[in-house]
């Protein structure tokens, strides 16, 4: 955190940085977004109505992609949903990752060994 100075006490600031999971997860949509041959701009007209700053707050790890909208980008990035949606989950959400990936073998129930 940071202060700045005031003439009678320290004062802190406050910064508002990115959540490092979403950031993981930006790093993915970013890779995803340049192999796929999009820029910025080419990615939002499709994804976000032309709001480009919504890319980035997503590449930068401001907020994650809602997962409502996995579908969109996954046809926009070139991927399958499912490929997209693991990945960001992986760095979302690593507890529900591992729930659901952990031993990478779908089980109904705890008699299915």
């Amino acid at each position: 955190m940071g202060y700045m100075q005031n003439p009678v006490s320290v004062v802190p600031m406050s910064i508002n940085l990115p959540n490092t999971n979403y950031a993981k997860g930006g790093v993915v949509l970013k890779e995803l977004r340049e192999k796929a041959g999009l820029s910025v701009p080419e990615l939002a007209n499709i994804v976000s109505e032309g709001a480009y700053h919504d890319i980035l707050k997503y590449e930068q790890g401001y907020a994650k992609v809602p997962y409502t909208q996995v579908n969109i980008w996954a046809e926009a990035l070139k991927v399958s949903p499912g490929y997209l949606a693991r990945r960001l989950v992986e760095h979302y959400d690593p507890t529900l990752y591992d729930i659901l990936y952990g031993d990478d073998t779908l089980k109904l129930s705890a008699v299915d060994q």
